[in-house]
């Protein structure tokens, strides 16, 4: 597997099970799967309303148990889901700012009509009989109105 962090948020996974993904988060995303056995995978990317962190305060967040910050957010069907941010780790660097940025803007909007969206690449791990969800922040922006 390669992966890059630049500016863009790059994984090209292959298996000898012919399983390929291609995900880019430059301003689209995309996601190239094929496989010739009996299951299917596709990389998602999904927008999450921005609830709380544990710790709470941003400020706080360089006291997190080893390095990692819960950010619990809502689905369209308000359906309350954590995430994990690693804030330590120099390669999510830019994504850790934009989360932080993202949450500040919102609480400092005087009319309340701002909120911060974590937006998520999500998709499926196969793992003998069972499927995990894996997800992954790859950004965070402000949204106003509905």
């Amino acid at each position: 597997a390669v992966v890059s962090t630049q500016s863009t948020w790059e994984a090209v996974v292959s298996t000898q099970s012919t399983w390929e993904a291609v995900v880019s988060t430059q301003s689209t995303w995309e996601a190239v799967v094929s496989t010739q056995s009996t299951w299917g995978a596709e990389m998602r990317k999904v927008d999450y309303d921005f609830s709380y962190t544990e710790p709470e305060e941003i400020a706080d967040w360089g006291d997190a148990e080893d390095g990692i910050v819960k950010i619990f957010a809502m689905d369209e069907n308000y359906e309350e889901m954590e995430l994990k941010l690693d804030i330590k780790n120099d390669a999510r660097a830019k994504v850790v700012t934009a989360v932080k940025k993202a949450i500040e803007e919102a609480a400092e909007d005087a009319d309340g009509g701002a909120r911060a969206v974590m937006m998520v690449f999500e998709g499926p791990r196969h793992m003998g009989g069972k499927v995990d969800i894996l997800q992954i922040i790859s950004d965070a922006k402000v949204v106003t109105g509905d």
